[in-house]
């Protein structure tokens, strides 16, 4: 048996993040970091993006990051060029990039705010996934991770959110297509769906107290939101070798929350 330790190590890889800046996505490049692996910060805020990195340069690993707006095919086309000349391959790729509804009811958005949240969350990891995944596939190795949500499977009460539901939902699918697509080239494609996070973390959907924090947690069985910190460790799994033979699921990080 291989040693359990050195199935979990990312040392040596070189890992990419999509909304690496944000909230959730600074939590994860920090993980792969601390994992051994470097890291590839993708934001259009570049100058968190570039803060962050120095930041993450502490855990002794190779840190850079670069301006990307994931629905642009031919930038993120550039981007690859550049993180490949200096990387030399892609191991690893998180596609945590994505915005919410500006209203939670139909009547809150029009057509064109809803396409929006498709374009982005749907439309933007499909392109990072091709791009980036194409040097994958050269490698004849590499893990994507593609964050979706509890609400991709369920309608999470009290806030409803067709736009960004619908979006989650797609991109489940999306990700067990392009994992059986690609199986065979050894590129591996799973999703994490995070449930209810904190208030930061969910940008301000959820709020720290008040009726509709009270409605949250009566479907949590869990009896509390989730911190940061408990998601990396689904992340770290399935970047590393422990997860080898795991492609096209999707890990559910909610509390129980889909039990109810």
């Amino acid at each position: 048996m291989k040693n359990i330790m050195q199935m979990f190590s990312l040392k040596g890889a070189c890992s990419l993040v999509t909304g690496g800046a944000g909230a959730l996505g600074s939590r994860m490049c920090e993980g792969l970091a601390q994992a051994g692996s470097d890291v590839v910060i993708l934001d259009l805020a570049i100058e968190k993006a570039e803060a962050l990195a120095k930041s993450l340069q502490r855990y002794g690993v190779r840190v850079r990051a670069y301006a990307l707006d994931t629905t642009d095919e031919e930038q993120a086309e550039r981007v690859c060029e550049k993180i490949v000349e200096e990387f030399g391959r892609i191991d690893v790729l998180v596609n945590a990039a994505g915005i919410p509804n500006k209203g939670t009811l139909v009547e809150d958005n029009n057509f064109e705010e809803f396409t929006r949240v498709l374009d982005v969350n749907i439309g933007g990891t499909f392109i990072a996934t091709k791009v980036f995944g194409r040097q994958m596939r050269k490698q004849k190795k590499g893990s994507i991770i593609n964050i979706a949500s509890g609400a991709g499977t369920h309608v999470n009460k009290p806030i409803i959110q067709p736009s960004y539901n619908s979006s989650k939902a797609g991109l489940l699918m999306m990700t067990q297509c392009i994992a059986v697509e690609w199986a065979k080239e050894g590129v591996r494609v799973n999703s994490v769906s995070p449930g209810f996070m904190t208030h930061e973390m969910a940008g301000g959907m959820f709020p720290s107290s008040g009726p509709k924090h009270d409605t949250v947690m009566e479907v949590l069985p869990i009896g509390r939101i989730a911190e940061p910190e408990e998601l990396v460790g689904a992340i770290l799994y399935l970047a590393s070798d422990a997860s080898s033979f795991t492609t096209g699921i999707d890990i559910l990080v909610d509390g129980a929350r889909h039990c109810w």
